[in-house]
């Protein structure tokens, strides 16, 4: 039992050892990649796994340093730190409905298979929310949100209960890269419904995520 202890002991040593060593490699390769640039460190700090900001002699603003592996690093200025940019397509109907049909984009157009927002930018799908109103409610009903890209349902949206009257919400998000879409897509929403039910004034909100 004492041996297993004391290899256990020696283990972890080593474990800490090495994630040392492992630190001091990667801040090392930093600082020989900027000495190569002509820029001295005053000092690194670490933001996230692999990705370190640093305080350069004689600058204002500090770079940034993006490791690969403990030897390849890439320098980066501030301006050019690459960031997700999140926007938003408006979705709604003023009025009552009880059928199932496509929203109207914020423009005041009804959306359609084909008519929608035309994306600009490749990106993805990331969130959706909904909020509407139930004037007849139905304990077997519901209402769904449903997303279509070029004409397709792309198997992400809300769903509504109508199991009582009033405001009703729902939002649901998602990870990036799991919806995509690529520029000239076109995004439009549809309501389902299912069972006798009445609802109106509905807002629904798309979020997309691009990288610029």
């Amino acid at each position: 039992m004492k041996k297993i202890f004391i290899c256990l002991v020696i283990g972890l040593i080593l474990l800490m050892a090495i994630g040392i060593v492992f630190a001091e490699t990667r801040e090392d390769s930093i600082k020989e990649n900027l000495e190569k640039i002509g820029k001295e460190v005053d000092n690194i700090t670490k933001i996230s796994d692999g990705f370190f900001e640093v305080g350069v002699v004689g600058e204002e603003k500090p770079v940034f340093a993006i490791m690969y592996s403990s030897e390849e690093t890439k320098v980066v200025n501030e301006e050019t730190v690459i960031q997700d940019k999140r926007q938003f397509l408006n979705f709604g109907f003023s009025g009552e409905m009880n059928e199932s049909e496509f929203l109207k984009t914020s423009t005041g157009v009804g959306g359609d298979l084909n008519k929608g927002y035309v994306m600009m930018r490749a990106g993805s799908i990331t969130g959706i929310s909904t909020n509407l109103n139930v004037l007849k409610k139905s304990n077997l009903g519901q209402i769904e949100i449903i997303i279509y890209k070029n004409e397709k349902a792309i198997g992400f949206g809300n769903i509504l209960n109508s199991v009582s009257l009033g405001m009703k919400k729902d939002y649901d998000l998602q990870s990036k890269d799991t919806v995509i879409f690529e520029p000239g897509d076109i995004i439009s929403i549809y309501v389902k419904s299912q069972g006798d039910i009445f609802w109106k004034d509905v807002t629904t909100m798309i979020e997309i995520t691009t990288l610029d």
